[in-house]
Parts: C-alpha cells; sequence; structure tokens
C-alpha cells in the first residue's frame, strides 16, 4: 500500500469531516451558516467554494419563495377583506331597500312600533349600542326623544330627553340647524369649539355618535342618533351614513303623510259637526214654519209657506 496516497486519502476524509456539522444544518433546512474556506487553494477548496456558492443560491430561492408566499398572503388578504367589504356594502344596501318598502306602504297605526324596530335593526347592524329619535316642536325652540333603541336598558335616557331647549345640544344643534350630518368616531373628532361636548365627554366617558338631520320641506324637523359603548370606537362608513340619510327623509315624509291625515281627519271632523249643526237647524226652521202655515190657516189666511216638498218626499 503507498503510504503518499494513505496519506492523501486521511487527509481527505478528515477534510470532509470538517464539513459534517454544516452539511447536517444544511439537510435539516439551515443555510445560515457559511463553509469557511481553507487558505490552500486546492480541489477541496473549490469544493467548499462551490458549496457556498450552491447554498447562497438556495438561500436567495428561499427568500424569492418566502416573499412570493408573502405576497400571496397579501393578496388573498386582501381579497378577503374587499370580499367582506362589499358583502358589508350589499347587506346594508339590501337592509335600507327593506326599511324603505316598509314605510313606503306602513300603516300610520304601526308607525311607532316600526320605528322603534327599524332603529334596533340599523343600530344592530353597525355595532351602535343605542340608537334615538329626536323631533323639534313647530317653532323649534325644544327638542323631544319621542322613540330609542338600547341594548342595556339601563342605558335609556328617553325618559330625561323631554322637551328640552334645542340650544341644550350646543354645537351639535348648530350643525344639525345647518342641515349637516354629525359623524364622530374619536374624542380627537371634536372641535375645540364643542366645549360642552368635549367636557360631557370627559367627565362621561367618549361615546362614538352619529346624527342625521331629519328635512322636510327644508325644514330641519328632527335628528336620528346613534351612539357606541363607552371607550369604543366606531368608524361610519361613508355609505351608511348616505343611506341614513335616505332612511332620515322617508321618516320626514312618513311624519308628513300622519300630520296631514290628522289634519284631514280634524277637518272632517269639524265638518261633520258643522252637517249635524246645519242639518238640525234646517229642521227647526221646517218645524218654525209649519207652525206659522198653522196659525196662518187658522186665522183663515194664505199660507205664507211652500211645505210641499215635505209632503213630496214622504211618498
Amino acid at each position: 500500500m503507498n503510504p503518499e496516497l494513505e496519506k492523501y486519502k486521511a487527509e481527505v476524509a478528515a477534510r470532509l469531516g470538517s464539513l459534517s456539522p454544516y452539511l447536517a444544518h444544511y439537510a435539516l433546512g439551515d443555510f445560515s451558516k457559511e463553509i469557511q474556506v481553507p487558505d490552500i487553494e486546492d480541489e477541496f477548496t473549490e469544493l467548499t467554494v462551490a458549496l457556498n456558492l450552491m447554498v447562497d443560491d438556495i438561500q436567495e430561492m428561499i427568500g424569492e419563495r418566502e416573499e412570493s408566499i408573502e405576497k400571496l398572503t397579501k393578496t388573498e388578504l386582501a381579497l378577503r377583506h374587499s370580499e367582506d367589504l362589499l358583502r358589508n356594502r350589499l347587506e346594508m344596501i339590501q337592509l335600507m331597500f327593506e326599511i324603505s318598502n316598509k314605510f313606503l306602504t306602513l300603516s300610520l297605526d304601526n308607525l311607532d312600533g316600526e320605528i322603534n324596530i327599524t332603529l334596533a335593526r340599523i343600530a344592530k347592524f353597525v355595532g351602535a349600542k343605542r340608537s334615538s329619535l329626536f323631533l323639534l316642536s313647530d317653532d323649534q325652540t325644544t327638542i323631544t326623544n319621542t322613540h330609542e333603541w338600547c341594548a342595556d336598558a339601563g342605558d335609556s335616557q328617553i325618559e330625561y330627553l323631554q322637551e328640552l331647549p334645542f340650544e341644550t345640544f350646543g354645537y351639535y344643534a348648530q350643525l344639525l340647524n345647518k342641515h349637516e350630518t354629525i359623524a364622530i368616531a374619536t374624542f380627537e373628532d371634536l372641535p375645540l369649539e364643542a366645549k360642552g361636548e368635549r367636557q360631557w365627554a370627559e367627565e362621561h366617558g367618549f361615546r362614538s355618535l352619529l346624527f342625521v338631520p331629519l328635512l322636510s320641506l327644508g325644514k330641519l324637523i328632527g335628528a336620528i342618533g346613534f351612539y357606541g359603548e363607552v371607550g369604543d370606537h366606531i368608524d361610519w362608513p361613508q355609505l351608511f351614513v348616505q343611506l341614513l340619510r335616505v332612511i332620515g327623509d322617508i321618516f320626514a315624509n312618513t311624519f308628513n303623510r300622519k300630520k296631514t291625515e290628522e289634519i284631514l281627519a280634524s277637518r272632517m271632523e269639524e265638518m261633520g259637526r258643522f252637517n249635524r249643526m246645519a242639518v238640525g237647524r234646517e229642521h227647526q226652521m221646517i218645524k218654525l214654519k209649519q207652525q206659522v202655515n198653522q196659525l196662518s190657516q187658522e186665522l183663515g189666511k194664505d199660507l205664507p209657506f211652500d211645505l210641499k216638498f215635505i209632503n213630496d218626499g214622504n211618498e
């Protein structure tokens, strides 16, 4: 056996053995360790360099793969978000259509109950914890909470919001008088001029809120209000606000229809009373004329009143 050859084989085996820890990591998928390149330039050095280059290529491929997977994941999440957003918008539009159709054919005898149901449906859909309907007095000096829905009965405020001076609403009243929608998502959304509202929020806790004005023939007649839980943050979707204004118009038109029907019923009652009075007076006049005719007949005079129509009517 050639001693020189055996020595060379032993050196190669030893040098390959030094690669074992690296190869073990590579076999487990860990390509973070780079093989130390020997100072001696020989076939083993070329092998080491080649292995390092191969590992670099693998790491680059892994990086590209991870980047592709990340992009695909983000794309998938974006698609899911878009689908959820689209589904939410479709559900929102469907809800508003259902409410609109309901009020178009609604019997006014069921108006109060249907308003309460509608406030509950809209509030639950958007995640509000309370919803209210406010109506202004005819002279717009006072405002009253006429209808309300609360997720928690203990959160009810309707008992305390009766015939309040409209100016009590402060900054919100100013905006409603301008026929503007009020959408407050965070405390920071309250401008500095809303001093009363900011002070109230600091003392009692901030609520996200939304007020939509009710308009009739260009005149403010009230508002619909929605409120979040204390400390919660509700971003009121723009589409929701727009659709809610449509619901506000439907409410206003319904109130106008109710008022018109009440006025019509009142006029009909007045006409009925007048008719009954007129008929009663006519009967009295006929009796008086009959008495006069009878006295004239007894005195041998001509009858002053022609009452043949009475007999004709009895034939």
